[in-house]
């Protein structure tokens, strides 16, 4: 079941060119003529937020997928970076990326390694995308089926999504 279809976390986007928020966390790659696509304008510092409401993670590792859809479509993520945050007003760098080749035609999806040494459990967690920071030179925010791994904690006293 999609966690953002069931109202478990939300999704939200500095903006919206093609697809939906339920497709950054939707865990099936859906191929075909209209498979699953998500990316955001082409604007420096494009981000995608996902707010995981009364849970927090301490990550220790994350995923997503570039897109689906016929074979040899470009802008693949190459610098990027993934924040976290508990009031989505101060971020902390979790993890950079500079010259990632992990996403290509033949690897639609991948998975990073996160260092947890001095991080704590976060509600909200942010991909931005560098100018200028897909294969293509340009700076839309291409991906879905994201996912985070690591220790997860309930907070019953805090605010739900």
């Amino acid at each position: 079941v999609n966690p953002y279809m069931s109202g478990v976390i939300r999704v939200d986007a500095s903006s919206i060119k093609k697809g939906s928020p339920k497709d950054v966390v939707d865990g099936a790659l859906k191929q075909g003529p209209d498979g699953q696509v998500f990316y955001t304008e082409n604007v420096p510092y494009s981000w995608v937020m996902i707010d995981f409401g009364n849970y927090r993670i301490k990550p220790s590792y994350y995923s997503f997928s570039h897109r689906a859809g016929p074979p040899g479509l470009g802008f693949f993520m190459r610098n990027w970076e993934l924040h976290a945050s508990n009031d989505s007003e101060q971020w902390v760098v979790v993890r950079k990326h500079t010259n990632d080749k992990s996403l290509y035609p033949s690897a639609l999806s991948a998975s990073w390694q996160i260092d947890e040494s001095g991080l704590v459990p976060y509600r909200y967690f942010r991909v931005v995308i560098d100018p200028d920071g897909n294969s293509e030179g340009s700076s839309a925010l291409v991906m879905s089926c994201f996912e985070i791994y690591g220790d997860w904690e309930f907070t019953a006293d805090g605010p739900a999504v």
